[in-house]
């Protein structure tokens, strides 16, 4: 690729995310990041944090030191501009791919907006991937290098250790097979103890809250996987977005027929996790790239074989390029989170944080617009997934004449307000009909998800009577 193609692409791929990522507001994962980050220690989030949120602390270190350079939450989209920018340089100077890939892929939607414009870990999975393709054909002569990839692989978030754990597995296999050398040896003793060091720092609280899926087949998994992608969302929606899905199956199917074992195992095994742990549509973009970049490191074979191929993966590239742009359409058109616009009422009426009680995940996401603790019902600002917050809606009965060790009525309450969670809407019900509260101010967010949304994240606050 020359090199004004190259800069040409960089630029527009910048800017794109620096002007969506400015207008973007973020949503409570986001915030709950930036709270970790900024509210507890370095020792604190290795020890301890991390163990509750099931993510290496590479992350919440990484957007620690931006706050110590004195990053302000309004400029946290920066960060993942940053390391998708560093992913993208690393993708277009080092991965060997046909031009058109090196231009459309960039632009795809998990790439520039739900990995770049959203904030998350998942932000490193665009340059762990380019340096993956990288060194995979060139593994066995540059092992150090690639057991460096599965490693830092394994440092984004959960699904990033089933992918370094599969390959590294099969890498290890390989290794073993081939003439024993001293790098061999010291390829495997690394990968082992850094995997190790991984497991130490994420073994899981006792009091822990999980919700796991009982999941006992692939077609379970699947089933699993397809509700989670369809559900919520109209007709029309579900056939744009199923073209999509039906053109990446059809280019896994090639895969499986040149029998690649390791996109095979993997994409497998992390079907089964997500549908197993945790499953959300944002995570299905950690199989799609996975599955972009398997496709990559055999485009040629792909090619050679496959008489269409290239004309589907083009057609592939383009739809998801559609969705990126509807997507920041509608960020634009919208707020993500209703969290931002609730933070602002707040402040502009003066409300007095002790009045304020939460129930409920998501109002993490207005406290980094505040300096400390909103809400007077709980000591913490970090929301720990802890057994004994699961149940944080099933909150009592408020009455104004009971005594304040028991059912005191605070003079606010925020809900979250989500007409898609029978949950939610009957617990909002319940502060109605009791008769104490009126509904003073409602903030509405919309997560938007390719054509359509996936959740929404609004706020509703209350004011005693």
């Amino acid at each position: 690729m020359k090199k004004l193609n190259t800069i040409l692409v960089f630029i527009l791929f910048a800017v794109l995310a620096l002007v969506c990522g400015a207008n973007h507001e973020p949503w409570a994962d986001e915030a709950q990041s930036w709270i970790i980050a900024r509210d507890a220690s370095v020792g604190e989030i290795v020890w301890d944090i991390s163990r509750y949120e099931g993510t290496f602390p590479l992350w919440f270190l990484t957007i620690k030191l931006f706050i110590n350079l004195g990053l302000q939450y309004e400029y946290f989209f920066i960060i993942p501009i940053i390391i998708s920018c560093i992913g993208l340089l690393v993708f277009l100077k080092g991965v060997e791919a046909p031009k058109f890939v090196k231009v459309l892929l960039p632009f795809t939607y998990y790439v520039l907006y739900q990995y770049t414009i959203i904030a998350r870990s998942y932000s490193f999975l665009f340059l762990a991937l380019s340096l993956w393709a990288i060194y995979y054909k060139e593994r066995m002569n540059k092992k150090f290098a690639y057991v460096l990839t599965l490693i830092f692989i394994s440092t984004i978030s959960m699904h990033g250790m089933v992918i370094s754990g599969m390959l590294g597995i099969l890498y290890i296999i390989e290794l073993i097979k081939e003439k024993k050398t001293k790098q061999s040896l010291l390829s495997i003793i690394c990968l082992v103890l850094a995997w190790g060091v991984e497991i130490i720092i994420l073994i899981p609280r006792a009091d822990l809250y999980m919700n796991i899926n009982m999941i006992h087949t692939l077609k379970d998994a699947v089933l699993a996987i397809v509700s989670v992608i369809f559900s919520g969302i109209t007709w029309y929606e579900q056939l744009y977005i199923g073209t999509g899905i039906i053109l990446f199956a059809i280019l896994a199917l090639m895969l499986i027929k040149l029998k690649r074992l390791d996109a095979i195992i993997t994409i497998v095994c992390l079907s089964f996790f997500m549908a197993l742990v945790r499953l959300l549509q944002h995570h299905l973009g950690i199989i799609a790239l996975f599955l972009m970049f398997s496709i990559i490191v055999n485009y040629d074979e792909l090619k050679s074989k496959y008489k269409h191929f290239e004309k589907l993966f083009i057609i592939t590239l383009i739809i998801y390029i559609s969705f990126t742009g509807i997507s920041i359409i509608n960020d634009f058109n919208g707020n993500y989170s209703g969290a931002k616009q609730m933070a602002i009422y707040i402040e502009e009426n003066d409300i007095d944080e002790e009045e304020i009680y939460r129930f409920g995940y998501v109002q993490v996401a207005l406290l980094p617009y505040f300096e400390g603790n909103l809400f007077a019902n709980t000591s913490k600002t970090i929301y720990e997934w802890k057994e004994s917050n699961k149940d944080f809606f099933d909150y009592v009965n408020y009455d104004p004449n009971a005594d304040r060790s028991g059912s005191y009525a605070p003079k606010y309450i925020l809900l979250e307000c989500n007409e898609r969670n029978d949950v939610i809407k009957s617990i909002n019900q319940e502060v109605i009909d009791s008769g104490l509260y009126e509904l003073e101010y409602q903030a509405v967010g919309k997560q938007f998800y390719k054509c359509t949304y996936s959740d929404i994240e609004a706020f509703n606050l209350y004011k005693l009577k």
